[in-house]
């Protein structure tokens, strides 16, 4: 037994030196498990929260242990822990081939099952934090159909890897065919966008370079030595599409039941698939479904039955179909399904029990969790989850190669069997048929193990010639428009697929630029609001300055040229704004058209402080009477005009009723200086005139505006009540500016 040796190593030679020893220098060493059918021994194994960081992603990441490495045992101590990793790329103390190396020597459709076992992995390791580690592909070992990492590299704390970054890596594999091109680009430039839509492209082509086929199928079950009755059933198609292996349990007939009931509903099922011309992601679909609707059958008739504890009968299982080059495996519980090419033998499952609980959850190495005495408790299988509660686990590979497929009951597998004995027992079968491989299974189980009973379902695949030369064009999944980010420049269009040679890298595709927001296009009738608006609050700049002693205007009030405000703003607006925004009630009279008011720069109203000791608020000044403009050339229907007109009118005289009421008063204040006002000052510059009283210059008719210049009005509509919404100015008579938003 080889492993490799991260972190520290020193340690586990001053430690464990005459168990484990060191082969090889490279990158990651090479150790060798001299006593492998020993015990492991005494290491600082600890509870859950001791285990090292760097050794949780490893045990996390279990489900994908075909590829993954594990965490064996681990040493602890001052500095960094030493780890020793199990089910690594390494064969008799050699490392395989990495992806660059392997990558000239491998056809298309070998290189698409590698490609869609890296982009399998992508989502999980980039929920561990490590998909850094697939990023290098010198980090990757590649043997015959399968790849491995070599170790997980986390990511560095901020980073943020994506899918693009992935297949930018691809560019250093060299040869490229144009198919792989093709993808490549399709990632890059948006037209694929999650890593499932990737893998349904990959998958597509490979069915498309190559077919396969089962040459030959083979079964057999015994009950062992130790039971009385045979609880397994198996079931396959005689030219191999689909097999089947049930295990079941629940104590006298009860196991027969259930993995009959679930042996004759998958078999049903499967069945219709072929049929049906599904996709690849489809299949898996529909392989979940068969085996919930089998789970359900069975839990059914356990409530009809009243079967509580271990009474329930319930049943293992274990599933295979073989579409094309592809091959979907599906399972729930303890049985397996292993491939075996010639140079290795790979579980494609991880049992459904406590052990494998325990090491998914980063609680202990897998030389720990095999000490649990209650290891093999199931914890899923078929009739004993309720409804929604089954977690079927469904993988599909690519088989560029002939190869074996094992689908067995634990009464061939406990212990390791194949494991042990793959290479003598069934790799022979790769180039003989297979007549002879069920009593030479059965006789091997018989005498290792016999203690249940033992059923397996043998398969022989035969790839097709692959068909690298004119490739057809594939419809790659588009990404959703919600997602493309806007761009100056077209996406590159994906090439078609060709039979010459190699093309030449394409170039990255450039950065999208950041994704642009676009505003709300104005309404049409927000030119014509935007008018008499301009016109109410330029006559109400009169008053403004009573306003502002009794209401401040709220700080960070939406600005007039902003396109949205939030419907449940609470903030205190100026009372100008909140009387626009007042219904407009009964009309007033059709008001004459009147000259518009020039916003000089006098007009700019400020209250002087008042005097020291006084308990009186101080009035405002208000400025002296602009001289008239020409008339406004804005021409609107006449019908239109005069009733924006009467309404603006009433708004401006309510207002300026009830602020005269509130806080006028017969004695305006002098500057405390004892000389006028400012207001007064700038008038008297320019009429040469002083008035007695500065409130005497403003007169406003109890009628409405028509008539007046002191509040002048644009003879244009008001916009209807509506939501608070921001409204454009018109460029031609600018509005003093104002920080509230209008209807």
């Amino acid at each position: 037994m080889y492993y490799l040796a991260l972190g520290n190593p020193e340690k586990l030679a001053a430690r464990l030196g005459e168990r484990y020893q060191q082969v090889r220098s490279g990158v990651l060493p090479v150790v060798r498990d001299l006593s492998p059918h020993q015990p492991p021994p005494n290491t600082d194994e600890s509870p859950a929260s001791h285990l090292p960081a760097s050794a949780q992603p490893y045990q996390r990441l279990n489900d994908w242990r075909w590829a993954v490495p594990e965490v064996f045992t681990f040493l602890n101590g001052p500095g960094e822990p030493c780890l020793l990793l199990s089910n690594v790329p390494v064969d008799d103390g050699v490392p395989w081939q990495n992806l660059i190396e392997g990558w000239r020597e491998a056809n298309v459709l070998q290189q698409l099952g590698w490609l869609a076992q890296i982009v399998r992995l992508w989502e999980p390791c980039v929920a561990q934090k490590v998909a850094s580690s697939l990023l290098l592909p010198t980090n990757i070992g590649v043997q015959g159909w399968q790849i491995r990492l070599f170790y997980l590299k986390s990511d560095t704390d901020g980073q943020s890897v994506t899918l693009s970054d992935l297949v930018g890596c691809w560019r250093t594999l060299q040869p490229l065919s144009s198919v792989l091109a093709s993808l490549i680009v399709a990632v890059e430039s948006g037209q694929v966008g999650n890593a499932s839509d990737l893998l349904e492209a990959i998958e597509s082509l490979a069915i498309l370079v190559a077919s396969g086929r089962i040459a030959e199928v083979t079964a057999a079950t015994d009950v062992g030595r130790r039971r009385k009755n045979n609880e397994d059933c198996f079931a396959y198609e005689p030219g191999g599409r689909f097999a089947i292996v049930c295990d079941g349990m629940g104590g006298h007939d009860g196991g027969e039941v259930a993995s009959r009931m679930a042996t004759e509903s998958l078999e049903k099922d499967l069945k219709n698939l072929a049929s049906q011309g599904l996709t690849p992601r489809e299949i898996r679909s529909q392989l979940i479904e068969t085996l919930q609707k089998a789970n359900l059958q069975i839990w059914e008739v356990n409530q009809q039955q009243r079967r509580t504890g271990t009474g329930k009968m319930g049943t293992t299982v274990v599933a295979c179909y073989q579409d094309g080059a592809l091959l979907h495996v599906a399972h729930v519980g303890d049985s397996r399904i292993y491939l075996i090419n010639r140079k290795h033998c790979q579980q494609l499952t991880v049992d459904h029990d406590l052990t494998q609980k325990e090491i998914s959850r980063a609680h202990a190495a897998s030389s720990a969790a095999a000490l649990i005495p209650t290891g093999g408790t199931l914890t899923q299988a078929l009739g004993l989850m309720p409804q929604g509660t089954l977690q079927p686990v469904v993988q599909s590979f690519v088989l560029p190669e002939e190869c074996l497929v094992l689908l067995c009951s634990d009464g061939l597998c406990d212990g390791d069997l194949i494991e042990r004995h793959w290479k003598s027992i069934l790799r022979p079968f790769l180039d003989q048929d297979l007549s002879s491989a069920a009593p030479k299974l059965i006789e091997l189980a018989l005498r290792e193990l016999g203690h249940d009973n033992i059923t397996f379902v043998l398969l022989k695949y035969v790839p097709g010639a692959v068909k690298e030369p004119e490739l057809p064009t594939v419809e790659l999944p588009e990404r959703p428009q919600t997602i493309v980010p806007k761009s100056s420049e077209p996406a590159e269009p994906i090439p078609a697929v060709a039979a010459a040679a190699p093309p030449e890298m394409p170039v990255a595709a450039p950065a999208p630029k950041p994704l642009s927001v676009e505003r709300p296009r104005p309404k049409p009738w927000l030119p014509i609001a935007a008018g008499s608006m301009a016109a109410v609050l330029a006559g109400a700049v009169f008053v403004l300055p009573r306003l502002s002693r009794t209401t401040a205007p709220a700080p960070g009030v939406i600005s007039a040229a902003r396109p949205t405000a939030p419907a449940t703003e609470t903030r205190s607006a100026p009372p100008i704004a909140a009387a626009v925004k007042t219904p407009v009630q009964p009309p007033a009279p059709k008001p004459a058209p009147v000259a518009k008011q020039a916003p000089p720069t006098s007009i700019k109203p400020k209250s002087e402080p008042a005097p020291t000791g006084s308990s009186k608020p101080p009035l405002p000044q208000v400025a002296a009477q602009a001289a008239p403009l020409p008339e406004p050339t804005l021409k609107l229907d006449e019908g239109v005009t005069a009733k924006a007109a009467r309404k603006a009118a009433t708004i401006v005289d309510r207002e300026i009723a009830t602020i005269d009421q509130a806080t006028v008063s017969p004695d305006p204040p002098k500057a405390t200086d004892g000389s006028t006002t400012r207001s007064s000052r700038r008038k008297q510059r320019r009429t040469g005139e002083q008035p007695e009283n500065p409130l005497q210059e403003r007169t406003v008719p109890a009628t409405g505006l028509a008539g007046t210049t002191a509040a002048p009005v644009e003879t244009v509509p008001a916009p209807p009540a509506r939501p608070t919404v921001a409204a454009p100015v018109p460029a031609a008579t600018p509005p003093p500016p104002t920080s509230s938003s209008t209807p």
